[in-house]
């Protein structure tokens, strides 16, 4: 330890001696290791973060498909899927939820505001694995129309009643028409709306899903589905078994079931790859490749710059040589000195990538889910010291080999008289 603080010490004057060397050395590194650290940020919050829902490996997206008609993806009617509800035997609970949200014009007390909800299932919370932190979800009778009960956002809940613990049973009027407020999300908790959009976000959700939608309805369909599979049953097997059931409907219901099939796949993928988005994971990622080329010319760069300066201090290095410094202890030196370039290209790399993330986030004009979650976290952090290291790594070991050994009967003639 005593060691490594006289390194440190030494190596802080040598990058202190040469302020023009170090201040572009930094840069150099500060501009690869913020870029990259900015584009891990997005790539992290859209393609690697698992989705903020209870063991999210285990919830699918269920659509209808029919290979006759050459549809791939299509919103689901209700009676099949209260069909697939009672039949199927691989889910824990299947939920449902309105595609599109209601426009919704509060009014009577306080100031009037045009409102986002959206109605979903007794079970649609449940499903997720989220509860409120007030008051309730759902109950099962309130699925069927006429039921005037809703859960607020945490936001719009802070928003509109100052974080009142009290507001569970209190009276807002949509469109003309009294609800009761039943529960309270807890914070940043979105639907799957945001997960779909970058832009959308939900004030409150309604009971009734099937509020236009009678549940004996097969033709018209214009429901979402969700379900958690039972624990130890794969995808293969909920599909297998989706699929024998889509082909019993269609026996039983040949006018309105004829040639339709089920999709089902990981909600995960569901957001990521909705069919109707810009494909975006190959751009993110060919994105990534670029920065990632970025860092690697600076480190090229870096230890272009720390190989012309060990020319500087060849005599400086034989000296310590003749006096018993082993080529191991030169080499430390050397790289403490590169770590340390590192360190300081990569705290001023942080603070450019706290400012470049919502920069990035402004200029995305395409619809990318989960964009506004991201931001310079723990694992952004953690991402920038395994680069930093990396970098201090590949700019300063070439280097310090070759200025690690030097020509003692050379380099100790140069610079006398």
């Amino acid at each position: 330890m005593r060691t490594l603080l006289q390194d440190l010490r030494y190596g802080l004057r040598m990058l202190a001696r040469n302020p023009s060397f170090t201040v572009v050395a930094v840069i150099t590194l500060a501009l690869g290791i913020g870029a990259n650290t900015a584009i891990f940020s997005v790539v992290d919050a859209v393609l690697l973060r698992p989705l903020p829902y209870r063991d999210p490996d285990r919830l699918v997206e269920i659509s209808e498909n029919n290979s006759k008609q050459g549809v791939n993806w299509f919103a689901v009617a209700p009676a099949n899927f209260l069909d697939w509800q009672l039949q199927n035997h691989v889910f824990e609970s299947m939920a449902i939820f309105h595609m599109s949200s209601e426009e919704l014009y509060l009014a009577g007390e306080g100031q009037p505001e045009e409102l986002q909800g959206r109605r979903v299932s007794a079970s649609f919370f449940p499903t997720l694995g989220v509860q409120p932190i007030l008051g309730r979800s759902f109950l099962p009778e309130e699925d069927r129309s006429g039921q005037r009960v809703v859960i607020l956002a945490y936001a719009f809940w802070q928003h509109r009643f100052g974080s009142d613990p009290n507001v569970i049973g209190r009276q807002l009027t949509f469109n003309g028409e009294s609800y009761t407020i039943v529960g309270v999300m807890p914070k940043g908790f979105q639907t799957l709306s945001a997960a779909y959009s970058n832009t959308e976000r939900e004030h409150l959700w309604l009971a009734s899903p099937f509020e236009n939608h009678p549940p004996t309805e097969r033709k018209a369909k214009g429901l979402e589905v969700i379900a958690r599979l039972k624990p130890g049953v794969s995808l293969a097997q909920a599909r297998t078994e989706m699929e024998t059931i889509a082909r019993r409907l269609e026996q039983a219901y040949p006018k309105t079931n004829d040639g339709w099939g089920v999709n089902v796949r990981p909600l995960f993928d569901d957001v990521i790859q909705w069919e109707y988005r810009p494909k975006f994971r190959p751009a993110l990622l060919l994105l990534m490749g670029a920065v990632g080329l970025v860092l690697l010319i600076a480190c090229v760069n870096v230890a272009s710059l720390l190989l012309a300066r060990g020319v500087t201090r060849q005599r400086e290095i034989a000296v310590r040589n003749a006096l018993g410094a082993s080529r191991l202890r030169l080499i430390r030196q050397l790289l403490t000195e590169s770590v340390l370039l590192t360190a300081l290209g990569g705290g001023l790399g942080v603070l450019l990538a706290m400012g470049g993330v919502p920069a990035l986030i402004a200029l995305c004009t395409a619809d990318i889910p989960r964009l506004d979650e991201a931001g310079v976290d723990g694992t952004a952090l953690a991402f920038t010291l395994a680069v930093a290291l990396l970098t201090a790594l590949l700019c300063g070991l070439v280097p310090a080999l070759a200025s690690s050994k030097p020509d003692l009967s050379e380099d100790l003639k140069e610079g006398t008289r």
